[in-house]
């Protein structure tokens, strides 16, 4: 089963009028079956200062892997790969990622888990980080993990 937690799409967004055009077209690509699939829009609204660079990190989490509270200064938008992660952000109930599901976690939102479910079997997934100066990829929070 595939879950997410996409963010919330601008005001207007589902609007014809004023959405966002596409970025791209196909119209180049003849005789080619180009396929796009929308898999998450994230919200950098909430960032402190403006992205200078995205980093793209390959994150393997070992079996049993609990992340612990933390945070994403500049946000981070992702993609599991291989296995099953258990996500819950603060103010949101936890779901279960699986291979193929996308995620999603806005400036400063509290991460309350992001845990390999498996006890047997690794988590892979791939992260885009946007970072400003020498912003950390992550922050560790105090305070108890979720149960």
């Amino acid at each position: 089963m595939r879950m997410e937690h996409p963010a919330p799409r601008p005001p207007g967004h589902d609007d014809p009028a004023t959405a966002r055009p596409d970025h791209a077209t196909d119209a180049g690509h003849r005789g080619h079956a180009v396929s796009r699939d929308h898999l998450v829009t994230g919200d950098l609204a909430a960032r402190a200062a403006p992205a200078e660079r995205m980093e793209m990190h390959r994150v393997t989490l070992p079996p049993g892997t609990v992340a612990g509270r933390h945070t994403h200064p500049g946000g981070v938008a992702g993609y599991v790969t291989e296995g099953r992660v258990v996500f819950e952000l603060e103010g949101r109930p936890a779901c279960e990622l699986g291979a193929g599901s996308a995620f999603f976690e806005p400036p400063g939102a509290t991460v309350l888990r992001f845990d390999n479910a498996s006890d047997s079997l690794p988590a892979t997934f791939v992260a885009w980080y946007p970072l400003a100066g020498d912003e950390p990829l992550l922050q560790p929070l105090p305070g108890p993990a979720a149960p």
